[in-house]
């Protein structure tokens, strides 16, 4: 074998390594991609159904809060309601006393 012969063997070699790492890094590079792909793909389905779950709560604290807000307004109806009665129940009173007073009063 003669040197240029050792050289293209040598080269041939490392064309066929080289060649042999590159399909490997390819198959690396698409399996790489197509599992890119499926994280993405979950990620996703779990958004849109992290923002359904979200705009779900959303629904159940609006209804809470329009719960809360009409127990609010009862609640305000009903201290006025109790102080229109007490007002209405002085004022009773006051006029029983008076009354009261006269009924006791020599004529």
């Amino acid at each position: 074998m003669t040197v240029l012969q050792g050289v293209l063997a040598g080269v041939g070699l490392a064309v066929a390594i080289l060649f042999g790492v590159w399909r490997m890094l390819e198959a690396l590079r698409r399996e790489n991609r197509d599992a890119h792909a499926g994280i993405s793909q979950r990620i996703d389905r779990e958004r849109e159904a992290n923002e359904a779950a979200h705009a779900g709560i959303v629904q159940r604290i609006d209804r809470v809060d329009d719960r809360a807000e009409r127990r609010a307004e009862a609640h305000r109806t009903a201290l006025d309601a109790r102080t229109a009665l007490e007002a209405i129940t002085r004022e009773v009173t006051f006029l029983f006393g008076r009354q009261a007073e006269r009924d006791q009063k020599p004529k």
